[in-house]
């Protein structure tokens, strides 16, 4: 596949234009506040990462690469997706399950791949236009099923990345079932380790969490205490029965640990944005240490901060500060986070604390898979 789009400029790599857009604001507690498909996922040992590089200020010619370790941070190798353009970005369901190429043409179609072990398995599949978000594609891990958050923010679902898809929910069809959040839109899918479809909601009442688990034909609030209004930004399978999500209530934002059989949800750590900056421009997940997310930040335009923050809510909200090239921090566990950083030509680095680094990769424009 050889991107359509001009070479890289030198300079240091800014985020995409949909991710500052669709985050940025001179007040950290304006809602809404849109999680960026600039993310990553890690689970059983393999991380994919979904990065944006090019000239970000300007959407045509901007695109997204995938990253895939199979050995934690040891090594990581270049797997973007063969056959589609990725200017309009690329988000994965998990290291095994599906990536989804979101079409730069105005969003009309996405594109869908199997993935195993972060590596496509076949070829692409035509899909309805994805919506934003690093949670809007879910790959059931029991029946194999596809479910999408599409752009008119209804979830639709499949027997495979071929279809065809069905609506199986639209916020319309909530509204009887979360009158104590009254969500505003659907903002994030996923499955559970059992195969239960949860999704993550933008709530404008305080009171609930806005997740809801499907029951049956229908989906059923989770029960759970909020006295702020509160905005799914991404939500994960966990293990077993139970899913993760990150959220962000007012000036904070919180991970969260919800028990299917229970249908009930505990905060497991939370932290403040404000502090930090006010443009999110990633998230990561992982599964070791029982679940954990980071998230990634920039300083507010016209604040005068010169350096990026990263929060790691594994670590109990320890704050990590790195220069303003940082993208994504994966927590691992207990270990060092590993982070991932762009710097000026597009050369895209691994590396755990500030010193180490394990791996380069240059992605040039008019780059083939």
């Amino acid at each position: 596949m050889t991107r359509n789009l001009r070479a890289i400029t030198g300079g240091l790599v800014l985020l995409s234009a949909s991710v500052l857009a669709g985050c940025g604001s001179s007040s950290p507690s304006a809602t809404p506040l849109d999680a960026p498909i600039v993310s990553a996922t890690s689970s059983n040992g393999t991380t994919v990462l979904s990065l944006a590089l090019g000239r970000l200020g300007d959407p045509a010619n901007t695109f997204y690469e995938m990253f895939t370790s199979t050995e934690g941070h040891s090594a990581f190798e270049l797997t973007t997706p063969s056959g589609t353009t990725t200017n309009g970005g690329i988000v994965v369901s998990g290291p095994s399950g599906i990536a989804a190429i979101r079409q730069f043409d105005l969003l009309r179609r996405s594109s869908l791949v199997s993935e195993v072990s972060g590596r496509e398995l076949g070829a692409a599949e035509m899909a309805p236009a994805l919506g934003g978000g690093p949670s809007s594609v879910a790959w059931n891990p029991v029946t194999k099923q596809v479910a999408l958050l599409t752009a008119s923010g209804a979830v639709v679902e499949g027997p495979s990345i071929a279809g065809p898809f069905r609506q199986i929910a639209s916020l319309s069809s909530l509204v009887g079932s979360t009158a104590s959040c009254a969500p505003t839109a659907i903002t994030a899918i996923t499955y559970g380790g059992t195969g239960q479809l949860g999704l993550g909601l933008r709530c404008s009442k305080a009171g609930s969490a806005g997740i809801v688990l499907r029951e049956g034909t229908g989906f059923t609030l989770v029960a759970s205490s909020s006295t702020r209004v509160a905005q799914v930004l991404r939500l994960d399978g966990g293990s077993g029965a139970s899913f993760d999500a990150l959220e962000s209530v007012g000036t904070q934002v919180r991970m969260l640990q919800i028990d299917a059989s229970s249908e009930a949800a505990r905060v497991v750590h939370e932290g403040p944005l404000a502090p930090i900056s006010g443009v999110l421009v990633s998230t990561a997940h992982s599964d070791l240490g029982g679940g954990a997310y980071s998230v990634a930040t920039r300083p507010t335009p016209g604040t005068g901060a010169a350096s990026a923050r990263i929060l790691d809510l594994h670590a109990v909200g320890r704050v990590v500060t790195q220069d303003s090239s940082v993208f994504v921090l994966v927590p691992r566990g207990t270990a060092s986070p590993l982070r991932v950083w762009v710097s000026g030509g597009g050369t895209v680095h691994f590396g755990v604390e500030d010193t180490e680094q394990i791996l380069k990769v240059a992605v040039p424009y008019g780059s083939a898979h």
